[in-house]
């Protein structure tokens, strides 16, 4: 049997929602820090760069993981790892105490691959932890956007992104699932409800104008495109459209909220 070339497709992650859900919380560490301050520097910029190659190192890395090491598949892995490491070991050199964080996010990639390898990264044990991996990026990125020289392990600003943005990114997983894989499924559908609810009710909690808006407009989601599809699956393009959507203003509010 012939093995097939390399295309340009093999290099480019094709999930739109997934670029999305990886980087729109790193970006926002870094718009929250300048927004905050009233300045940007480049050290929190070149730190979402390298963010962005570890999620390319990542998606090509989990399709060849999926595919059980064809070789097919490992060239655009070796050609990101080349490009994070050309990126990123200037960064840890100029950098060092950003290795706090390495443990937390080899524990993510660890779990990454073993789903990839066990064909389970549509699981949503294997959602949850990506969710997890990309909501603590704005803890590193604010934090370098307020001062390039120091990485806290904690600052409340960077806390509020995080889990603000922890809410909605897991939301969005059970919603989508609800429309796609898992449709027809009530108890997906009645999860989503009740974690919007909870992500609302938190919000309301909060007096934020803001993230009230968001929880409201994230919950009626939730409630109306599940009931108005209970019958026939929609399009994908319906979910990813709504997705969209949603995502830009999740990134608006959580940025607003942050007075």
């Amino acid at each position: 049997m012939a093995v097939r070339e390399v295309t340009v497709r093999d290099w480019i992650p094709d999930q739109p929602g997934g670029w999305m859900m990886a980087l729109a919380p790193a970006l926002m560490g870094v718009c929250a820090a300048w927004r905050l301050t009233g300045r940007t520097n480049g050290v929190a910029w070149w730190a979402l760069a390298c963010w962005a190659l570890c999620y390319c190192v990542e998606f090509t890395g989990g399709r060849w993981l999926k595919s059980h090491l064809r070789r097919r598949f490992a060239w655009p892995v070796v050609g990101y790892g080349v490009a994070l490491a050309a990126v990123g070991v200037p960064f840890v050199w100029l950098h060092p105490k950003v290795l706090v964080w390495a443990p937390a996010f080899l524990m993510f990639a660890v779990a990454d691959g073993m789903a990839s390898w066990l064909r389970q990264e549509r699981s949503l044990w294997a959602d949850a932890v990506a969710v997890m991996a990309a909501c603590l990026m704005p803890m590193v990125t604010f934090g370098y956007g307020v001062d390039p020289y120091v990485t806290p392990l904690v600052t409340l600003y960077g806390f509020a992104i995080v889990v603000s943005y922890a809410a909605v990114e897991f939301g969005s997983v059970l919603f989508v699932k609800t429309m796609i894989r898992e449709h027809g499924r009530w108890a997906y559908v009645v999860a989503s409800w009740l974690w919007h609810g909870a992500a609302l009710a938190w919000w309301v909690r909060s007096g934020n104008m803001w993230l009230m808006a968001l929880g409201i407009a994230l919950l009626l989601r939730t409630i109306v495109l599940p009931l108005a599809f209970r019958v026939r699956r929609p399009k994908p393009i319906v979910a990813g459209a709504t997705e969209s959507v949603a995502s830009l203003l999740a990134f608006v509010c959580i940025l607003m909220s942050l007075a």
